[in-house]
């Protein structure tokens, strides 16, 4: 089929019509309409419903479409954000369950939600009714499957008025792996009692980055990192950041000529003990890099904050 469109103008000052076909003109999918019209149904939720900041994220096809800024009583920002990957079709509610609608993912989709700064949401967007359902990427609500993961939409979270206090919450809580870090100082405390010391922040090099304490263990100097497992899975992928940072710490600290044999103690740390026995290829990777000393360590929030850690038989170790 022909469409007329405008051209330019003649020597008379004319306006002439160009005859193009359906296929030299550009095309807007179906699959771009579902994802716009996703993004404009959890906006007017958001803003209208929720009374939060919503920010449309322009960047196409990295897994985020947007994020959620809490507001405060007094309408002011708070800072407190969290991360929305949103899906629109009817396709992404054929598959159930007794308990909601079944969403599957990749595992590269995985390892860049689960690397996040800030807690990931899923949201599925009906597009007949514009009902959104939701739920928020946590180690309980994840099922790894062999080449990919899924989660579950629970039929009852729907975003809505009725949800704000829980979007609030998710949004104020702090995160484990900070709690989880603060914890780990005091096995590390426990651990190595009358025989360690620990740098204390104001004494840290400025230029020590992105790795957890400084610790001085029977006149031997360390720098101790952490892993915090968010989403009960561990693969190599997650530990590869390690060898680039104790690298740049030890050139930055100028350890490189002064500590030439300084190691990095490694503490992978999780809420799930299944998580903690890790694979062949992990246990590989870990033993190729010399410099690191692995310890594992199970987290628990119950009553008091505390990390555990185990044995070669996953069983807890306790310092007194």
């Amino acid at each position: 089929m022909e469409k007329s469109i405008q051209g330019s103008e003649n020597l008379l000052g004319f306006r002439k019509e160009v005859f193009m076909r359906d296929d030299e003109l550009p095309n807007y999918s179906e699959a771009e309409y579902l994802g716009d019209l996703g993004v404009r149904i959890v906006d007017e939720i958001v803003s209208d419903k929720l009374n939060m900041i919503f920010r449309r994220k322009e960047q196409k096809d990295i897994g985020i479409d947007a994020e959620i800024e809490i507001v405060s009583e007094t309408r002011k920002g708070t800072g407190r954000l969290l991360a929305l990957q949103i899906k629109c079709g009817n396709s992404f509610f054929e598959e159930t369950n007794e308990s909601g609608y079944i969403f599957r993912f990749s595992k590269a989709q995985y390892n860049y939600w689960s690397n996040f700064s800030i807690q990931v949401i899923i949201i599925l967007c009906n597009p007949d009714t514009r009902v959104a359902y939701w739920e928020s990427m946590t180690a309980n609500s994840i099922i790894h499957l062999t080449k990919s993961c899924k989660i579950t939409i629970p039929y009852n979270k729907v975003l809505s008025r009725e949800s704000k206090y829980s979007i609030e919450e998710l949004a104020n809580r702090k995160q484990d792996s900070d709690i989880a870090e603060l914890a780990l100082f005091r096995l590390l405390h426990d651990k190595y009692i009358g025989r360690i010391k620990i740098a204390p922040i104001a004494e840290e090099p400025r230029d020590f980055q992105g790795l957890s304490y400084i610790v001085n263990i029977d006149e031997e100097i360390f720098m101790v990192g952490m892993h915090y497992d968010r989403y009960g899975k561990i693969i190599a992928e997650d530990l590869k950041k390690f060898k680039p940072l104790y690298e740049q710490n030890m050139r930055s600290m100028a350890w490189d000529i002064y500590h030439k044999e300084a190691k990095l103690l490694l503490f992978i740390i999780s809420k799930s003990k299944a998580a903690l026995e890790l694979s062949n290829e992990v246990i590989e990777y870990i033993q190729s890099l010399k410099f690191i000393e692995m310890s594992r360590a199970v987290y628990s929030d119950f009553i008091i904050p505390s990390v555990t850690e185990l044995d070669e038989s996953n069983q807890e170790i306790y310092f007194y």
